[in-house]
């Protein structure tokens, strides 16, 4: 029996300021790389005044799964790496996310893993689906 996973019902943006620094991390329902892809297109052009806008999503769920994550010029697996990881931990499919960053130095891995930009189960604090149906967190 396939393993159920959350899926985001709308898509959800939050922004936090970290040391001088602005992260907006938006979040979005998927169902295909092609809608992804479309989705980190979107947020690049709405933000392209961004030092970065760093992706990661997952398509599917449960035991069949499509990972992407790209760090966007920040050293290698300091930023998107994080940001696929949170997604991971929260149980989520059919999910992808965009972290757009402001000023920021090189210190991605710090904010997220310290949980200073919200984790998905945060961002998203009113409905998420669950095979069809959908409860409050």
């Amino acid at each position: 029996m396939p393993k159920t996973y959350l899926i985001p019902l709308q898509e959800i943006r939050r922004e936090q300021v970290v040391v001088n620094s602005r992260f907006v991390a938006t979040l979005v329902p998927v169902f295909s790389i092609e809608e992804a892809r479309g989705f980190l297109a979107r947020i690049k052009k709405e933000f392209s005044d961004a030092r970065h806008n760093v992706p990661a999503y997952i398509i599917g769920g449960g035991n069949t799964v499509i990972e992407y994550f790209s760090d966007d010029g920040e050293p290698s697996g300091t930023a998107g790496k994080p940001v696929l990881a949170v997604l991971r931990g929260s149980g989520l499919g059919d999910v992808a996310a965009v972290v757009t960053g402001y000023f920021g130095e090189h210190f991605w891995e710090q904010v997220v893993w310290s949980r200073r930009i919200p984790n998905p189960h945060r961002w998203l604090s009113t409905q998420w689906s669950v095979d069809g149906g959908s409860l409050s967190m």
